[in-house]
């Protein structure tokens, strides 16, 4: 499977659990920063199974790291559910369902 396949299998889960998989795009940073809710986010970054990080990527990752960033390398949809599940993060839609018929 192709890094774009696995980025896309593993935001669409993401995005079906109520969290927002938000593409940076700038050059060596993680390829996604997911918000989760109750102000809580993590990096993800793609590769395939065989990838490796180029030099600028392993640079930024150490940096997140050192201000106390998490940061997953993703190589499946499978390692992705793995890593949000030990977080012990409910789902957004979760909370939504349950707030949403209250009233002030």
């Amino acid at each position: 499977m192709s890094e774009k396949a696995i980025e896309s299998s593993v935001c669409a889960w993401l995005a079906y659990q109520g969290y927002i998989p938000l593409k940076v795009g700038l050059e060596g940073w993680p390829d996604r920063c997911v918000i989760l809710g109750s102000g809580r986010h993590v990096w993800m970054e793609f590769k395939t199974p065989e990838g490796k990080l180029r030099p600028q990527q392993v640079n930024r990752i150490a940096k997140l790291h050192e201000i106390g960033e998490v940061i997953y390398v993703v190589t499946s949809l499978e390692e992705a559910q793995h890593f949000i599940a030990g977080l012990s993060v409910p789902s957004p839609l979760s909370t939504y369902s349950d707030t949403k018929n209250r009233r002030p």
